[in-house]
């Protein structure tokens, strides 16, 4: 199985352009995403607990250059015994890259880990120099789908983090500096859940997921808008604020969102948005780039 590398980074479109776009165009197929953070991938693929927890039996790791990974599918085997796989450690870049050696000396197959936020890893495999007859290669791409399915039973596949965040956040919104104090902003926030990044779509095009958010301020009237969609090639939620610079998306382990606008003269200003609590209401922090106080969120109409 071979998963070219690919690197994106767009700015911003209007939605409405993307969806005409996703309607007419099939997308390529989904990539390989894990739902667990990149450093836990990392350990499973390169630790000796890590590799039992993933592939059974047990495992003896060596992780340096001209080291090696040693697997046997009984745990209780002892380190001469038959039975034993070993693997060259030919290069490693933690926690992104690790290369191995294959059956030939020519061989090796690399596993590149991408981070695409705090809580999935996209998966990418290629073989060099392996068997180039159609059965062995058939067997190749059929070890490597067993090898993903292992990983997504090790960390289980859940929604998509970003939409999973944004969904509460669906409506209208007032801006306030504290409990009762005057409104500063209106924001209004909308998404679009998109089709299932995991699964495939035969005879159809995959509409990417998408999010738009919108604050006015209250003093002038002026408006800022920043709009992100789900790349299809990388799993990555791409985009940025209208007119300005390339932002970034990123969902917290115990909900909510991290919104991260390059300014330029300010800096880097962030909006740290949380998962609504009963009431309603939404804790908001500027973390840097700015005042560096809290604020809270109010919603001002009814969920859309």
């Amino acid at each position: 199985m071979r998963h070219p590398a690919v690197l994106a980074l767009a700015l911003c479109a209007p939605l409405g352009v993307r969806s005409t776009m996703a309607d007419e165009e099939p997308l390529p197929d989904p990539p390989i995403l894990i739902s667990a953070p990149r450093q836990d991938v990392w350990a499973a693929l390169t630790t000796a607990a890590g590799l039992a927890a993933l592939e059974g039996g047990q495992a003896t790791v060596d992780l340096r250059p001209g080291g090696s990974i040693r697997r046997h599918a009984d745990a209780k085997a002892p380190a001469d015994a038959a039975g034993w796989r070993t693997w060259p450690v030919l290069a490693y870049v933690a926690p992104r890259l690790l290369v191995l050696g294959g059956d030939t000396p020519a061989g090796w197959t690399s596993v590149e880990l991408d981070a695409l936020d705090r809580l999935r890893t996209r998966v990418r495999i290629e073989h060099v120099g392996g068997p180039t007859g159609s059965t062995e290669r058939v067997r190749m791409e059929a070890d490597d789908a067993a090898f993903v399915a292992r990983l997504r039973r090790r960390f289980p596949s859940r929604p998509d983090p970003v939409v999973t965040a944004l969904m509460p956040l669906i409506g209208s919104w007032e801006e306030r500096s504290e409990e009762g104090g005057p409104v500063l902003a209106w924001w209004t926030i909308e998404v679009g859940r998109g089709d299932e990044l995991y699964g495939r779509s035969e005879g159809r095009a995959r509409k990417p997921a998408s999010a738009s958010l919108e604050r006015k301020e209250a003093s002038d009237g002026s408006v800022d808008r920043w709009i992100f969609w789900r790349e299809a090639e990388s799993g990555r939620w791409i985009g940025g604020r209208v007119g300005g610079g390339a932002s970034e998306l990123d969902p917290y382990e115990g909900g909510g969102i991290g919104i991260t606008d390059r300014r330029g003269e300010l800096g880097a200003l962030t909006y740290s948005i949380e998962r609504p609590a009963a009431d309603e209401e939404i804790a908001v922090e500027r973390i840097e780039g700015c005042i560096g106080v809290g604020f809270r969120w109010r919603r001002a109409g009814s969920a859309k």
